[in-house]
Order: C-alpha cells, then structure tokens, then sequence
C-alpha cells in the first residue's frame, strides 16, 4: 500500500492512501480554524491539495516529463514579476485586515498562475485551481481589478 502524508501548514493535514489494487482514499483530513471564514478557506485549500495529490498519483514517469503545468515551475517574465508583486501585496493587505496569514487568501502558485495567465473575468478566474465560488465572491473581485489595469 502506497502512502501519501502531506502537511501544507499546521491548520491542514491530510493523509491520502493508495491500496495495492489502485484504489485512492483519504486516511485523515485534520482543518483547525480559527472562525468559519478561515474554515472555508481551508477546506478549499484542502479540496485543491487532495485533487493535485490524486491527479499525480495518477501520473505515469513517461507523462510527468511531458509539458504538464507545474505551478512550483512558473517562471515570469519581468512585467509579470511586477504583477505578482502587486498581487501579493493585495494579498498581504487583504490577510492583515482579517487576521489571517497571507496563503489563506491564495497560494503564491495561484498568484503566479494569474500574473502568467492575467484571466479578465471571473470565468476566466474560476478555471484557475485554487480559486472557487467563495473565494472569488470574497476576493475575486479585487484581484480582478489589479489584473485587469495590468492589461491597460
């Protein structure tokens, strides 16, 4: 039986299994929040980590070394460096003002995906991993407003 134990921060903790026969499950799904906004930002984060985790379980050697978007690999080019970083420092204020720490917000990899992608709409945003309806309807907007002046 494969195992796969992965702990992103101390507020998440998920242990995903695989049995001899293929078969995927989680063994454990620990989420300490502080309030329910902070819950349901976890458990989208969680949602995210066990979906990547599945889909690379699921990766053969053969397909990993073809062109398979990895968000730890983005690489950005100087104006969108620059997006990033006024992305991030958005983040950071939005995670000061609700006493959260700034990944509760989005990941640097969802932040790297929309400085590389710039998506304009909130369709576009909502196919990003790691941005769901919730996230958007709280944070979306801002970012969408700083994505969209990139453009201009």
């Amino acid at each position: 039986m494969e195992k796969a134990i992965f702990q992103q921060t101390p507020k998440i903790s998920i242990d995903i299994k695989q049995t001899s026969k293929g078969f995927l499950y989680i063994g454990s799904l620990i989420i300490n929040a502080d309030n329910v906004d902070e819950l349901d930002s976890l458990i989208e984060q969680a949602l995210y980590k066990i979906r990547t985790k599945i889909a690379n379980f699921n990766i053969t050697p053969q397909q990993e070394k073809k062109d398979l978007p990895k968000t730890d690999n983005i690489e950005l080019d100087l104006g969108e460096t620059e997006l990033f970083e006024r992305l991030r420092k958005l983040r950071l204020e939005l995670a000061k003002k609700e006493n959260f720490p700034p990944y509760v917000v989005f990941h640097d990899s969802v932040l790297k995906l929309f400085a590389k992608l710039k998506p304009l709409t909130k369709e576009e945003m909502l196919k990003i991993g790691g941005v769901g309806e919730k996230r958007f309807e709280k944070y979306g907007k801002l970012f969408l407003e700083i994505l969209q002046d990139s453009v201009k």
